[in-house]
């Protein structure tokens, strides 16, 4: 399940949450943020930053929640630097 938003500070921030595999109802999110193109997909474009969240989810949302919230740390640095 994939999500982006944007323009924020003049990034797209694309977040992705999936499964971990076996361990069941246990998910990560992703976090990449694009420049002023939007991408057609998470995977479409290639990132101008992205991380992994060191954190897993009990649930699809609480992980796509923390990635977005990661990607919009990474759009603001990238903005004021």
């Amino acid at each position: 399940m994939e999500r982006i938003i944007g323009p924020m500070r003049g990034f797209y921030i694309a977040s992705y949450a999936c499964p971990m595999g076996e361990l069941g109802n246990i998910f990560l999110g992703h976090s990449r943020v694009f420049d002023s193109t939007k991408p057609r997909s998470f995977w479409d474009a290639k990132p101008i930053a992205e991380a992994i969240e060191p954190v897993t989810c009990a649930s699809l949302e609480e992980a796509h929640h923390r990635a977005l919230l990661t990607g919009l740390q990474q759009a603001r640095c990238l903005a004021d630097a």
